[in-house]
């Protein structure tokens, strides 16, 4: 009976590492240092901000929330809680695709 519950959890894990990267690609990773962001969670969301500092072993990035936070390591997010801002010159690509 204990079987069922295991599967389920192990399952679900299998299955979150799957959905975790296809969100991070939907909201424009892989991230490089320089890049503009929108935070999609927590007390700063919808802050736009610079990338600076990636690190990629963790699929974190540190975005630039002032030095308080960079020297408190607050800054630190996963590449899923983040989307890559669009400038308007793709915004005008896109239109004249259209």
């Amino acid at each position: 009976m204990a079987s069922v519950p295991l599967g389920w959890l192990l399952g679900g894990l299998y299955l979150g590492v799957f959905v975790s990267a296809i969100a991070r690609r939907i909201n424009g990773a892989p991230y490089v240092e320089g890049d503009k962001i929108r935070i999609l969670v927590g007390p700063y969301k919808n802050r736009v901000t610079d990338v600076y500092e990636v690190w990629t072993t963790r699929n974190q990035i540190r975005v630039d929330l002032g030095e308080e936070a960079k020297k408190n390591v607050t800054d630190v997010f996963f590449a899923e809680e983040v989307s890559r801002e669009k400038n308007s010159e793709d915004n005008s690509l896109v239109s004249r695709r259209s």
